[in-house]
């Protein structure tokens, strides 16, 4: 059956993926708030969120009484923070728990003050960690470089100091999470009637009707081409070499995702291979396209760890990949990474949670859901050529497109750049 679509009374947007066979169900709530569409101010709100829903609704009094319920259906329930979106998981063999559940914490759920603070605690020791860690600052301090604003950050903002008080946390909860803005992903063995049955019955149409468009600030590309950022803890150097993506380029690549795809896989083994055999310089490296943040900071990337001594020479490895043409390719390696590709997606023919993962990815990045099996189809039908084309258009692009570099390591490590970023100025 194909992945069917429909627009409830209530507001709520359902896509339900039926598996034949199943015995189970996947469902999955995508809330488009991120870290992307939070206001000054209200930096880690997002996150927030996910953490203190579960702490207290009109059904159950306590995240201890919400827990048991969800053990006692035998469901596995969770959720996480992204750039563009908060997604709520409660996956169980019955469908009905699983639409109380999310129906409770998403419009049901209070704020209890001693609670929140408690859960806050805990929230601000995970982006204590994310602080620690390399290769997250180097992400958002080389997006903050690229577009003039940290859109690296994909949780919790990109600082420890993260305060709101019960009043706050309703008031953006309620200007949010609109159920007209959400999406209802179920994939598993239930039927769309069931699934639009119980859906209409566990969640209520908003009171206030007002839309509120979780619309992220404007992008602007950043002034300095050659950035730093200096952990002087730091035993190696993180390298990123990209190229922002122009509306018309996001555009073209969204319409050939997959031969841009593949080309961009088959780069980024020859990346691999440049670094780590031919040279020695490292364990990794790799060209990808960063699709799933901001609308508007996309880019081309590429990424290294190697050492100084070797900084010009992965430098020299970056300009030739991106300068490689589709006739460089022969037919047995796009070949080959094709078949990886379609392996990649026969995988999740059968796989519940595969499918909403695929689902949920396109959302984030502004797409429309389609069937996994209109995608292998589609994938059988690309021609070499193709993905030469788009080898092609990549190697165009960054012919014409201002290229950023931006390294992490110690200050001596790091050398002449045009701008040192301190953490502090994007905390």
């Amino acid at each position: 059956m194909a992945l069917e679509k429909a627009i409830l009374d209530n507001g709520l947007t359902v896509y339900n993926d039926r598996i034949p066979g199943a015995r189970n169900n996947d469902v999955s709530v995508f809330v488009p708030y991120g870290s992307v569409n939070e206001q000054p101010g209200h930096e880690g709100v997002a996150h927030v969120f996910e953490h203190c829903v579960h702490l207290e609704t009109d059904d159950f009094d306590n995240r201890t009484a919400l827990r048991r319920y969800a053990t006692a259906k035998g469901m596995m329930t969770n959720a996480n923070t992204y750039y563009t979106r908060t997604i709520y998981y409660a996956n169980g063999l019955e469908l009905e728990p699983n639409m109380h559940y999310l129906s409770q914490i998403l419009q049901h759920t209070h704020f209890p003050e001693e609670s929140v603070e408690h859960e806050l605690k805990a929230v601000r020791r995970e982006m204590t960690t994310n602080l620690d860690s390399i290769d997250r600052m180097h992400t958002i301090t080389s997006m903050d470089a690229m577009y003039g604003a940290p859109y690296g950050r994909s949780v919790g903002g990109f600082h420890d100091k993260i305060f709101f008080d019960t009043d706050t946390l309703k008031d953006l909860h309620d200007k949010y999470y609109k159920l007209g803005q959400m999406a209802l992903i179920v994939s598993g063995k239930a039927k769309l009637d069931e699934v639009a049955q119980l859906a209409s019955r566990y969640f209520e149409a908003d009171q206030d009707t007002t839309q509120h468009a979780n619309t992220p600030p404007a992008v602007a590309w950043g002034e300095h081409h050659r950035t730093g950022l200096v952990r002087e803890d730091s035993n190696n150097v993180r390298m990123s070499v990209g190229y922002p993506m122009s509306s018309e380029f996001r555009d073209t690549f969204n319409e050939r995702r997959l031969e841009f795809g593949v080309a961009l896989g088959s780069l980024a083994l020859s990346c691999f291979e440049r670094m780590r055999y031919d040279k020695g310089i490292s364990y990794d490296g790799s060209i990808y396209a960063m699709t799933f943040n901001h609308p508007d900071a996309w880019a081309l990337s590429g990424g290294v760890t190697t050492d100084k001594e070797n900084i010009a020479t992965a430098t020299t490895i970056f300009d030739e990949i991106y300068s490689k043409r589709g006739a460089d390719f022969g037919d047995s390696e796009l070949q080959g990474k094709l078949a990886q590709f379609k392996h990649a997606f026969a995988r999740q023919l059968l796989s519940t949670e595969d499918r909403v993962d695929s689902h949920v990815n396109k959302l984030q990045s502004y797409r429309e859901p389609t069937d996994v099996r209109k995608v292998m189809r589609k994938l059988d039908t690309i021609r070499m050529d193709d993905i030469r084309r788009a080898v092609d258009e990549i190697a165009d692009y960054a012919t014409v497109t201002q290229q950023y570099t931006h390294l992490t390591g110690t200050r001596d490590a790091i050398g002449d750049v045009e701008r040192i970023i301190d953490q502090s100025e994007i905390a």
